[in-house]
């Protein structure tokens, strides 16, 4: 005869199938379909705006973004968490959407290295903390020919304005040519 499951066996075997079941549907729609998000913000916080995408989509000249973040950042700042992994999924989201345009290269500068006098010489400021080692935390950015702009510190008070400047920087840069502008 078949022995019977009590109710509290079949529940945990009921809850264990089903991480296991969304496990492998979350890992299977990864594979499926990379770079897609759900984005279920009230604000829409990780999503990028119409204006923003018709910008990407009109680029006209292949750009270089260089974001400058310290590896140990996260541990001597660790308020900037959050807003640090919010920049670099934002950035991978304007390189995936410029349908190659944007690349996006991610510089881990070092105390007295080559990458620390790269992020100085592109206009990249450095943050003082408490212990007095120097810290990284913003973007140089450059097109094919010799433009050149930068964010020299990603403020965290300036985070909801984090998309307009990355799109202003995009427009400024990823233009070929001087703009035009007609009197009448």
């Amino acid at each position: 005869m078949a022995k019977k499951l009590s109710n509290g066996r079949i529940v945990t075997l009921a809850s264990i199938l089903a991480i296991v079941l969304f496990m492998a549907l979350n890992s299977i729609v990864g594979q499926l379909f990379p770079g897609q998000r759900l984005d279920l913000t009230a604000s829409r916080l990780y999503s990028l705006s119409d204006g923003t995408r018709q910008v990407l989509s009109r680029l006209d000249d292949q750009l270089r973004f260089r974001l400058f973040i310290s590896e140990n950042l996260v541990q001597i700042a660790p308020t900037l968490s959050a807003y640090a992994s919010r920049v670099r999924e934002t950035l991978e989201a304007y390189a995936r959407m410029s349908n190659g345009k944007i690349t996006l290269e991610v510089v881990h500068p070092k105390p007295f290295s080559d990458e620390e006098d790269l992020a100085v010489g592109m206009g990249i400021n450095q943050i003082s903390v408490s212990d007095g080692a120097p810290l990284f935390f913003g973007m140089a950015a450059s097109n094919s020919t010799d433009g050149r702009g930068a964010i020299p510190v990603f403020a965290p008070e300036r985070e909801a304005y984090l998309e307009y400047d990355l799109t202003r920087l995009v427009a400024e840069l990823g233009q070929r040519g001087k703009p035009r502008v007609a009197l009448i």
